[in-house]
């Protein structure tokens, strides 16, 4: 099963608090719009309101120009306000001089001669366009009044002015002002009744983004945990396939113990007979074929010196360890190695790193494998990389160790750690098995990755020390 990896910039972990400011910022938004819609419903019944006194009052104009043309010698204007102000929501109607004084009122029994004092008449700007304010009346009724100039001889022809008639209140030449008084208890409740229904609908709103939202974080914490679950299920097969392994090393090895045993002391009899037959040997012939003789009894030993090295038990002197020392203590072994091939060394670890459980001894001898496999494997000018990060996935700290050499077919990638598996002529096969199983005794995993031609990747997931 190929192992899926998810870095750790792709893991987005998104916390309460974000998604509390997120809400916060989004029910802010909903508020903002909410209170402009209210108020745009307010300016739109405000104006609905002016528009209705405006009529009111052009319907007060014709009719005076009217009684102005056809009548004489009656109240008129006091009767078209009182008649007037008996139509639904309307308070009172009100024509006074600039001085504030009443010429006209739509309540007969208005004793008060004066609407308003002067101040408070010139402190409204009165204009021929209608304009409205919101006063206190009896019995806490809040007042929609709408006011302008009241000019009901604007087509009487020039030089008329008004003419007072009988039973009217006497005013003087200036400008007059007419007063319409509505009730804003409608305004008001139709206002509250829109400013709940445009709550309700936000409210509504923002519960749906909210849901969104938190249905989206849902899912895209699903995606996370199911690619973690692929990686622990990859996970899990890799350790069975390290288990098997393990078990056949381990049968390898009991029984390599004793045939080493056995080999190694006829081996240096040999050896020690071909020595003393070196030194007799005149003949230049002769002499060879023993030299022959100890160099292949010496390449024999080294063998089976390294299968010993491999089946004897070791125990470990695990102690916290930082990879990066480790890491450059290798290099600086094999730096004339590098050198005389031209190789760049490059280095990158996490900053944030944690330590690793390792024998220190041991674990430089992995180092100085991986690294000499490298370079044998990389021509003149490759280069060699290792990095170290923390693995999201395992929570292990994962060392990588890559170059740019000859590659590993796939046919070789089943069995490359396994004990006398090599490509070179001269190698023993026992470099990798050994680096594997001092891997294992670290209770980590090793694995591999390779292309012919693009070089190999080794990556050792090892315990992290918390």
């Amino acid at each position: 099963m190929k192992r899926v990896n998810v870095p750790y910039h792709h893991i987005l972990r998104l916390s309460p608090w974000f998604l509390l400011g997120a809400a916060l910022i989004l029910g802010l938004v909903v508020l903002v719009m909410a209170a402009r819609n209210t108020r745009k419903e307010q300016e739109a019944m405000a104006q609905q309101l002016v528009d209705r006194a405006a009529a009111l009052i052009w319907a007060l104009e014709a009719g005076s120009r009217t009684r102005m043309a056809v009548r004489a010698g009656s109240p008129y204007l006091q009767l078209l306000l009182e008649e007037t102000a008996k139509q639904p929501g309307i308070v009172y109607m009100a024509v006074t001089d600039n001085e504030g004084n009443i010429l006209a009122h739509s309540e007969v029994a208005e004793t008060i001669e004066h609407f308003a004092d002067p101040e408070s008449i010139a402190a409204l700007d009165v204009s021929d366009s209608p304009q409205w304010r919101s006063v206190d009346g009896p019995d806490d009724l809040r007042i929609f009044e709408v006011y302008r100039i009241f000019s009901p001889l604007p087509d009487l022809g020039r030089g008329l002015r008004w003419q007072e008639q009988p039973g009217d209140k006497p005013a003087s030449e200036a400008r007059r002002v007419i007063f319409a008084g509505l009730d804003a208890r409608p305004f008001e409740e139709s206002l509250e009744a829109e400013f709940r229904s445009t709550v309700l609908s936000s409210l509504l709103v923002a519960l749906a983004a909210f849901g969104a939202f938190v249905s989206l974080f849902w899912a895209h914490n699903y995606r996370i945990s199911r690619r973690m679950l692929q990686n622990a299920e990859a996970f899990a097969a890799d350790l069975q396939q390290q288990l098997r392994r393990s078990e056949h090393l381990s049968a390898l090895g009991n029984l390599a113990a004793g045939v080493a045993h056995e080999i190694r002391n006829p081996l240096s009899s040999i050896k020690g007979f071909a020595t003393f037959l070196l030194a007799k040997l005149e003949k230049e012939h002769d002499a060879h074929a023993a030299a022959m003789l100890i160099q292949e009894v010496d390449r024999l030993n080294r063998v089976v010196s390294g299968l010993l090295e491999f089946a004897r038990p070791e125990t470990m002197q695990l102690a916290p360890a930082a990879i990066a020392p480790l890491v450059e203590h290798t290099l600086r072994l094999c730096a004339s190695d590098l050198a005389d091939k031209d190789i760049a060394a490059r280095c990158a670890f996490a900053p944030d790193l944690p330590l690793i459980a390792a024998d220190a001894d041991r674990f430089t001898q992995v180092l100085l494998n991986l690294f000499l496999n490298a370079v044998q494997a990389t021509d003149r000018g490759g280069r060699l990389e290792i990095s170290a990060c923390r693995d999201q996935a395992t929570g292990k700290v994962l060392l990588r160790i890559a170059d740019t050499g000859k590659g590993i077919a796939p046919e070789a990638l089943a069995t490359i750690f396994d004990p006398y598996v090599t490509g070179r002529a001269s190698g023993t096969g026992l470099g990798l098995a050994i680096v594997h199983r001092i891997v294992e005794q670290h209770g980590g995993v090793i694995r591999v990755e390779s292309e012919p031609g693009r070089g190999s990747e080794f990556f050792l997931y090892l315990p992290a020390v918390e």
